[in-house]
């Protein structure tokens, strides 16, 4: 039986999957887990490869979606980045959505999508989630 962070995370990868196919791209998987690349994703009238890390978003009470850029080792207690991919895809259940993130503007540890304005309604440096959105009007 898997553990609730792994069903957790393959519903992230199902419901990624879904939204990449549903907007026509095509879309691999490897065999096997523990990579850093967990889908290649091939957008509509493209050749270029994307190979993506697919992450679970939580819409936080801030109205931002979080979500970590990197991975631990609890055994060797290290953080650990990705460095072989060229996207995040995330999934936040809370809204339905997925997001295509390129990860050259990721943070190093952890992102934030923002969905609602801010509390103090700070504009510079924001990522909207509507930016990066799987299917958004370009």
């Amino acid at each position: 039986m898997p553990s609730q962070s792994h069903s957790i995370g393959n519903l992230s990868q199902v419901a990624v999957w879904a939204c990449l196919i549903d907007h026509g791209y095509r879309v691999f998987a490897p065999i096997g887990d523990g990579d850093q690349i967990d889908a290649i994703a091939i957008a509509p009238g493209s050749s270029d490869r994307l190979r993506l890390q697919i992450k679970t978003g939580r819409l936080r009470k801030d109205g931002a979606i979080a979500f970590l850029t990197c991975t631990s080792n609890w055994r060797n207690m290290k953080r650990i980045q990705y460095d072989e991919i060229d996207f995040f895809a995330v999934y936040c259940p809370e809204n339905g959505k997925s997001y295509l993130i390129p990860f050259e503007e990721a943070g190093k540890t952890a992102m934030k999508l923002r969905v609602d304005a801010s509390a103090n309604n700070q504009l510079s440096g924001v990522r909207w989630a509507k930016d990066y959105e799987i299917g958004r009007e370009e």
